[in-house]
């Protein structure tokens, strides 16, 4: 027996055969959804969306128990995914199973850019390597590796030491991933061995160019932005999103190669022919934009 049937129009035993209040039979649609933020729907609905939430952030972190205690990361997730979704109103689908869909697509977003933002969901590409050169053609600068055996630690000669890589190559030996900082910390950290990626605290100021077999591809990111551009019909706001879909490629092009924030910033502007001010404005608008599509979906 579907939920709908059993919690909504209160079929079986659990709730004697009474229908919920916000429940339309006709439509099948939820009053409740309809009319109301998140925040009420989870402090009235007999559906108990909060321990659907708490669930499904928990099968989440389940996935990564290897690395991580998942009850040292349940409760702090769940109630920053809370924060996030509580304002916000549904606009179409108003039904208990559109509900679910959207809390799970969260929660498992919401899991992901939590690990990232710790460097736990970094893909040991060479790409995403501090030791890798910042010019082409792409060389590995580091020298040796540590290695522990039977609880001894001892440094070797890195067999990569000043051979060229590509950014995609896979990093067999000595990985260190760049360290994740958001915009405004970027503006006060001139440090050469720093990336930081545009997309966390809003895709939570943390990188969400960090991969593993789960995490949200930055192809993915591309085509949401490429499609934003593509459905819109007023051509002034057509020539912004198509601008803005090319910064953000540019961008991910320029911090893969280890320049700054404020660095990539200036060579797109000049690049593009605007002021950084405007590179600015475009990254808050796509950092919005993508985080209402990747975390509320």
């Amino acid at each position: 027996m579907d939920l709908v049937r059993t919690v909504c129009a209160g079929a079986g035993d659990r709730f004697g055969g009474v229908v919920c209040e916000h429940y339309d039979r006709l439509t099948g649609d939820c009053d409740l959804l309809k009319q109301s933020k998140i925040e009420q729907i989870f402090d009235k609905n007999r559906c108990q969306p909060r321990r659907i939430m708490t669930s499904a952030v928990k099968r989440n972190l389940s996935k990564y128990k290897d690395l991580i205690h998942v009850q040292d990361y349940l409760s702090s997730i769940v109630f920053t995914l809370w924060n996030r979704l509580k304002d916000i109103r549904f606009k179409k689908g108003h039904s208990l199973p559109v509900l679910i869909g959207y809390i799970n697509r969260a929660s498992y977003t919401e899991v992901i850019l939590s690990l990232q933002s710790e460097g736990l969901l970094t893909r040991k590409m060479c790409g995403f390597c501090v030791f890798l050169s910042e010019l082409e053609p792409y060389v590995c600068k580091r020298e040796t590796v540590s290695v522990t055996n039977d609880g001894v630690t001892q440094l070797k000669e890195n067999p990569f030491y000043l051979k060229e890589r590509k950014t995609t190559d896979k990093c067999q030996e000595g990985f260190q991933p760049y360290t994740l900082l958001s915009i405004e910390e970027d503006k006060n950290d001139n440090s050469a061995n720093t990336y930081n990626s545009p997309l966390p605290e809003t895709l939570r100021d943390a990188g969400t160019v960090a991969k593993s077999e789960d995490t949200i591809e930055i192809e993915e990111l591309k085509d949401l932005l490429k499609k934003r551009a593509a459905s819109t019909k007023h051509a002034n706001t057509k020539k912004i999103y198509k601008r803005q879909h090319n910064v953000f490629i540019t961008l991910y092009h320029y911090l893969s190669e280890g320049y700054s924030i404020p660095k990539a910033m200036q060579l797109i502007a000049t690049k593009i022919g605007k002021n950084v001010k405007t590179i600015e404005r475009d990254l808050d608008e796509i950092r919005a934009f993508l985080s209402r599509e990747i975390s509320y979906l």
